[in-house]
């Protein structure tokens, strides 16, 4: 394969599993991706090394319709910079938009130049100028993350919410309240995703956090709405989209992030498990060499043995043949029932 290619597929293999997210070598070796690849795709610019061990997908590559896109440490200061101004001035200034979107590691669909927010009814000029976008803003749901000001993931979904349809809002809205309760309890440090889905099985927090969601969409009936539908607990942005394909079609009883038994008596999460019948998002990552793709094969034996029928599907048929997916799931609940 050519090493260039081969950079390309590890980054999307990565961007496929983590999607903006930050990732530690531990995370990218579970997810198939050696320390050469990632040593290799880092040298070739398509993986960003923040700091010794943690790292996240760099600078605009597109796979399949979603762009992830580090706005780089320029364009931070930059807009840092002119929040500062801002500040010293008196005026209230934070990071926003798909800035702070990159910043929060929430998917949106592309980023041309640093956004900053300004209060509601202040006098500072709007518009972009000096490379930053002005626009005003909620200055209530500003927070501080990793020395800058900045709207929080919750009010930074409702910013960057307005042109999606339902399954990736719905997808966006679940994410964002994940993103807040992992800066809620580690603040700039980031959690081990297994340890946050934990942390997510307590029902109050869910609802704690889908209340202020609800609260910032408060403009939009049929957003709130779609946020009724979000739960925090699915971990990817493709977890996260086909959550909001599956809330839509109300197929039965639905637990995000569930645990099954296997014929050998061992337990597994699943993505999604719905009347009996357990669900798995399949990012490219689960097939990314033939050990983990022979592993994943094991892996659902196991649990199909155990009497759970599983369904799988790709980014492609969740995002563009979503009635693939439902016949899927529709054939897979009746024959269970059968």
């Amino acid at each position: 394969m050519h090493r260039r290619r081969g950079t390309i597929e590890t980054a999307a293999t990565l961007f496929a599993h983590f999607g903006g997210s930050v990732f530690t070598l531990a995370e990218a070796e579970k997810a198939g991706v050696s320390a050469r690849r990632l040593g290799l795709a880092t040298e070739a610019g398509f993986v960003l090394r923040l700091r010794r061990g943690l790292y996240r997908v760099a600078d605009a590559h597109m796979f399949g319709d979603v762009r992830t896109v580090d706005p780089g440490v320029a364009q931070m200061e930059i807009a840092g910079h002119l929040v500062g101004e801002f500040r010293e001035r008196g005026v209230d200034a934070a990071v926003g938009d798909e800035t702070a979107a990159s910043a929060w590691g929430l998917p949106h669909t592309g980023l041309t130049v640093p956004t900053i927010r300004v209060p509601r009814g202040s006098t500072t000029r709007r518009g972009t100028r000096h490379g930053v976008r002005v626009r005003e803003g909620d200055t209530d749901d500003v927070v501080t993350f990793r020395g800058q000001f900045i709207t929080s993931p919750l009010a930074t979904a409702r910013d960057i919410c307005r042109e999606l349809p339902r399954h990736q809002a719905v997808g966006l809205f679940g994410l964002a309240q994940r993103r807040h309760a992992e800066w809620l309890i580690a603040g700039d440090e980031r959690m081990d995703p297994g340890d946050l889905t934990s942390a997510l099985t307590d029902a109050d927090l869910r609802a704690q956090l889908g209340a202020e969601m609800r609260r910032m969409l408060a403009d939009s009936t049929r957003r709130q709405h779609w946020c009724d539908s979000a739960d925090p607990r699915p971990e990817t942005y493709l977890e996260g989209i086909s959550w909001g394909r599956l809330t839509s079609w109300r197929l039965g009883a639905m637990t995000p992030q569930a645990w099954v038994r296997g014929a050998s008596g061992r337990s597994y999460r699943v993505d999604v498990l719905i009347d009996g019948v357990a669900g798995e998002a399949d990012g490219a990552v689960k097939y990314a060499t033939t050990d983990a793709l022979w592993k994943e094969k094991l892996r659902q034996e196991d649990i199909e043995n155990g009497g759970t029928p599983v369904v799988r599907w790709t980014f492609a048929e969740a995002e563009h043949r979503p009635h693939v997916l439902l016949a899927r799931w529709r054939n897979a609940l009746g024959r269970l029932a059968a």
